[in-house]
């Protein structure tokens, strides 16, 4: 005990006498803790932890291939967007895409509606009459009551060409 006392007497005696080293030191310790602390944290969020969801099972990444073109990508068709949606949306009894309750992809879904309303309004009146339950599931999310107090209230930010969504009309053929 008497040997690790006298060391960090020396320790401290050193640091006192090299400010600029001693600087540097802690410097280097505090960002290596910390990140370290913030991988962690990372790690634990996503890794270690279950999902916070109840059916973690049943969540998808939607992913297009075309085996006769050679390609798959993460960008999905419109259609097909639409298509699969309409598919969860027949094969679930509920009315809802996850179950007979709604839940957070259903106000995305309804979001994603909203936009691609705004970006290809051409595209979009052609198309809906093809998805009746995406869109029914549309109309049921606008008359929830919060949100339609936000759709309504000056807090909603409108679309427009600065946003997410933008409008395209070279790309919204008639």
């Amino acid at each position: 005990m008497a040997a690790l006392t006298q060391d960090l007497r020396y320790a401290i005696r050193l640091l006192v006498r090299y400010p600029g080293f001693s600087l540097v030191a802690v410097l280097a310790l505090a960002l290596g803790i910390g990140s370290m602390t913030s991988t962690f944290s990372v790690a634990n969020a996503y890794l270690l932890r279950p999902l916070p969801f109840s059916e973690p099972e049943r969540l998808v990444h939607v992913w297009e291939t075309n085996r006769r073109q050679g390609w798959s990508m993460l960008r999905v068709s419109l259609p097909n967007f639409l298509d699969y949606f309409e598919t969860v949306l027949r094969r679930n009894p509920g009315g809802y895409l996850l179950g007979k309750r709604v839940c957070y992809a259903d106000l995305s879904l309804f979001q994603m509606v909203e936009g691609l309303r705004y970006a290809f309004p051409r595209a979009m009146a052609r198309l809906e009459r093809g998805y009746p339950r995406v869109m029914a599931l549309h109309d049921r999310a606008a008359l929830r009551p919060r949100l339609a107090t936000y759709l309504a209230s000056s807090r909603r930010i409108p679309f427009n060409q600065q946003g997410i969504f933008r409008r395209y009309p070279e790309l919204d053929p008639v």
